[in-house]
């Protein structure tokens, strides 16, 4: 079975509890990786993931601390698979809901080629439809497909050795949230894929990661246009971009 992590913070005990009873009643097992508060890293560590220079250019707003911390734990948990040699492995964040199909597109997944694909998103929103579909190997029900825009979230994707290298070694130093970066996949080299329908759901204990505490203040005026400016040069690149991608 592909190796499983989860990314938990030490104080959070009932999500911990709560992900690791789902994984038990599927007979799986997981690796737990330490959720970063981003104050309890020193400055040089600070300064070596975020680039307010890079934050300035590329987004509207500066990053909240929890979403400095969210980004810097799925670094870790893309180390931990370099480090472990994996060829594939399993993130998931510990507010995720995990459906019946799970173990079965996991064996799917792992009879995958391991080349041609960086990462597979395992939850997809409504409005963010699939492109291109195919049959994910022999499994009835489930699809691998391209996106016309990569969903939102990072709570539960496969990532290939290929893809932890690349998102270890090219999101740093970051300066939009990592679910944004993931959707700018070209500039990573990444080549992000998805299983339709989803096997995951956000669970209703949260509406983000715990590690996301540190909220975000308002958008002032200067800020919202920039976000506009920002989309729209987003969505001209991503509708070219997505004319080369073609299904592994």
């Amino acid at each position: 079975m592909i190796p499983i992590v989860y990314i938990n913070l030490d104080r959070d005990v009932d999500r911990r509890r709560h992900l690791e009873h789902q994984l038990e009643r599927f007979g799986l097992s997981a690796h737990r990786i330490r959720g970063v508060l981003w104050s309890e890293l020193t400055p040089q560590e600070q300064s070596k993931f975020y680039s307010s220079e890079v934050n300035q250019r590329k987004f509207y707003r500066p990053l909240s601390d929890g979403e400095k911390g969210c980004y810097v734990s799925h670094l870790y948990a893309a180390r931990h698979a370099i480090e472990a040699s994996y060829d594939r492995m399993l993130i998931l964040e510990d507010d995720v809901i995990l459906k019946d199909g799970l173990p079965a597109v996991l064996k799917a997944i792992e009879r995958l080629p391991v080349e041609g694909w960086d990462i597979i998103k395992l939850y997809n929103r409504q409005k963010e439809r699939p492109r291109l579909r195919r049959p994910l190997s022999d499994l009835e029900g489930y699809e691998l497909c391209t996106y016309k825009r990569v969903p939102s979230w990072s709570n539960a994707y496969v990532v290939s050795q290929a893809g932890a290298r690349k998102v270890y070694k090219n999101f740093v130093p970051f300066g939009r949230p990592i679910d944004v970066d993931k959707r700018y996949w070209w500039e990573f080299d990444l080549r992000i894929f998805g299983i339709f329908p989803s096997v995951v759901e956000k669970a209703p204990l949260s509406k983000n990661s715990s590690i996301w505490a540190n909220g975000r203040s308002r958008r002032t005026w200067k800020q919202q246009r920039k976000r506009w400016y920002l989309q729209l040069v987003h969505a001209i690149q991503n509708a070219w971009m997505v004319r080369g991608q073609e299904l592994p």
